[in-house]
């Protein structure tokens, strides 16, 4: 499964625990800039930290709930859940060019 970024700091995540919303914005931001439009990545992104929120223990359950049910609204993941991928570490071993031509190629086949 790629998300945009897999390590989150975790004094970053509970400052994001203030209300869903600011949840939903905290994982959105993880994800870089040009692949936000891509629902892949950004669902891997809010269901990754909708994971971590569930297993921060100094949260009590009915706030993790609470916080996790609108973050995870309409959410499908694509990919291994137990193997998770950082963009940054994939981009680094491969050829961006190649990748940026295949996104592109990808982009006009959906039209």
């Amino acid at each position: 499964m790629i998300v945009g970024k897999k390590d989150i700091p975790l004094g970053a995540l509970k400052r994001a625990c203030t209300s869903s919303e600011a949840l939903i914005a905290f994982a959105t931001e993880l994800v870089p800039t040009p692949l936000r439009h891509i629902p892949e990545i950004t669902n891997n992104q809010k269901y990754y930290v909708a994971l971590l929120v569930r297993s921060t223990l100094s949260l009590k359950w009915e706030v993790r709930t609470k916080l996790c049910a609108p973050l995870l609204e309409g959410v499908r993941i694509k990919g291994i859940p137990d193997a998770i991928y950082d963009y940054d570490d994939l981009i680094q071993e491969i050829d961006p060019e190649a990748f940026m031509q295949y996104r592109r190629e990808d982009f006009n086949a959906q039209r």
